[in-house]
């Protein structure tokens, strides 16, 4: 039926949009009133046009999810104490067995972290996402190794590590749900 003074109203007061179909004609003191209220009204006359149109709408009121991006995997073949800034720590030497391991971001500039697997099992934190405190090929300082490259990996907040632990690198993207 045709839009009414109520429905402008409920859809205000639940800051909702009204969605119209078959529709001939919307009364202008409708669109009016519901241009004055901020309440938008979209009408169509294509069902799958108006279905596509609520899921685009709706699928705005979802909250973000987070989708994880794997970017590589290192094995550790040898471990090493340095002095450092904050005293001794123990650095990683590792060969990147698959993808790339970033210091801090990744090639679409989302914030990398680490994790470490023993024998297929986690067992760094994954409720404190780890970071790397440095990445080296050599002895530079480097922003990214490639598969088939070594370099020394120190993680801040976690340092049991032990030769033939597997080091993962990934970063977490919040998207917007789809319909």
């Amino acid at each position: 039926g045709d839009i009414t003074v109520s429905d402008i109203q409920m859809a205000k007061e639940s800051e909702a949009c009204i969605f119209a179909f078959g529709l001939k004609r919307i009364d202008p003191a409708m669109l009016s009133l519901a241009e004055a209220e901020g309440v938008v009204i979209r009408s169509n006359d294509i069902i799958y046009s108006l279905l596509d149109e609520a899921k685009e709408t709706l699928g705005k009121y979802l909250p973000p999810q987070p989708v994880e991006h794997i970017h590589g995997r290192g094995t550790i073949q040898a471990i090493f104490v340095v002095d450092g800034d904050l005293g001794e720590e123990k650095v990683a030497g590792l060969r990147v067995m698959d993808g790339f391991l970033y210091k801090e971001k990744s090639a679409n500039d989302l914030r990398c972290h680490f994790r470490v697997y023993r024998n297929g099992t986690l067992i760094s934190p994954e409720s404190n996402r780890v970071t790397a405190a440095s990445l080296r090929k050599f002895k530079e300082q480097v922003q990214s190794v490639r598969r088939g490259e070594e370099c020394g990996l120190a993680l801040s907040g976690f340092e049991d590590f032990q030769e033939g632990d597997e080091i993962e690198c990934y970063s977490v993207e919040m998207k917007s749900p789809t319909l």
